[in-house]
């Protein structure tokens, strides 16, 4: 009967995949479709344009959503197709896994994925983990050989902070966030 109601289903994946999101502790659903928001870790990864961007949706979603889980099915049901498909939306982007790999690459293309709006170079987040010569590598490859040897001399703190401003804005990303 599911089957024949689309209403319906569209409310259950959502039902299953909004509990983890958004209610501590639930994730009893009817129907086996499980997400596991992905836990990304890095230094500044908070400051981040996506992790803003992500927190500004889940807050919204948190201000319309019921506050107690057991309210949540009847609040679905209650809701139009183009709702639950935005709020879909955002659980499955909650629950991407930060992979490599031909399906990630089909997603990113999907959706005009360009990593150079999202990610800038810092300090702490980039080069104050790499070597010297791989911040050298970077400078010489997004402002040119005569930019990286004003700064070869400098200390590997000093360093790290020239190449995060001189980078910053020049869209020059590292070798893993760059396209296949």
């Amino acid at each position: 009967m599911l089957a024949d109601r689309v209403d319906v289903a569209l409310a259950a994946a959502v039902h299953a995949l909004a509990l983890p999101v958004f209610y501590a502790g639930y994730d009893r659903s009817a129907v086996a479709i499980h997400a596991v928001s992905a836990a990304l870790r890095a230094e500044g990864i908070d400051d981040s344009p996506a992790a803003k961007r992500m927190a500004e949706h889940h807050a919204a979603w948190t201000a319309r959503l019921p506050e107690e889980e057991a309210a949540l099915w009847d609040w679905l049901l209650a809701q139009d197709a183009t709702t639950l498909a935005a709020l879909l939306a955002y659980c499955v982007a909650s629950a991407v896994k930060p992979e490599h790999g031909a399906p990630a690459d089909r997603l990113a293309a999907a959706v005009a994925l360009d990593m150079a709006q999202w990610w800038q170079p810092t300090v702490a987040g980039d080069f104050g983990r790499v070597t010297k010569p791989l911040i050298l590598e970077a400078v010489t490859e997004a402002k040119g050989a005569a930019a990286a040897d004003n700064i070869a001399a400098l200390k590997k703190g000093e360093m790290a902070a020239h190449a995060a401003a001189l980078l910053t804005g020049t869209g020059w990303l590292p070798t893993l966030l760059r396209a296949a």
